[in-house]
């Protein structure tokens, strides 16, 4: 579909990045659009990481007991997990 612009203050930044790059104004819109999309998509990354790690502190780690809290994960053998003897039952 074809995009027609009738907006002045476009088609001058275009015509002045098109002089700059030796880009054709298409391909200058086309790569203001592709970089600023990627701008987009990396701020709502770090949106969605920082609401995780907000969620984390409010409604996991507050609730982590005292005595529990700076003691290392015990790793146990996936067996002893699963309840597996030298049998593996």
């Amino acid at each position: 579909m074809a995009l027609n612009i009738k907006n002045s203050e476009v088609e001058r930044l275009a015509g002045e990045i098109s002089g700059l790059t030796g880009e054709s104004k298409t391909e200058a819109i086309r790569v203001a659009l592709q970089e600023r999309k990627m701008r987009l998509q990396a701020q709502r990354g770090r949106r969605s990481l920082e609401q995780l790690t907000e969620f984390m502190e409010t409604q996991i780690w507050s609730q982590i007991p005292e005595a529990c809290l700076g003691k290392g994960l015990a790793y146990l053998p996936v067996e002893d997990d699963l309840g597996l003897g030298e049998d593996g039952i």
